[in-house]
């Protein structure tokens, strides 16, 4: 989870580096960055009903070392005008 939240701010500040570029400026640091998700894998809660269910189908949609997670940030950076970018 860790690592997809670093991947999501290093795509946020791309992002807005692109857009500080278009828009004739520069990418400053940021002011605010927060979460806005993330998605972790969940464990298949088992009933009655589940418990019944044939082992073919279980093993067929079990995946051994695949796992995915998601993340997503929102963040606010400031806008430098004429291309002075911020260090």
């Amino acid at each position: 989870e860790r690592e997809a939240l670093a991947l999501a701010v290093a795509d946020a500040k791309r992002n807005a580096e692109v857009l500080a570029t278009a828009a004739g400026g520069a990418l400053g640091q940021p002011r605010e960055l927060s979460m806005t998700g993330t998605s972790m894998p969940r464990e298949r809660m088992l009933d009655a009903n589940s418990l019944a269910a044939p082992l073919a189908e279980a093993a067929a949609t079990y995946r051994v070392g695949e796992l995915t997670f998601g993340a997503g940030v929102q963040a606010t950076f400031d806008l430098l005008p004429g291309g002075a970018a911020a260090h």
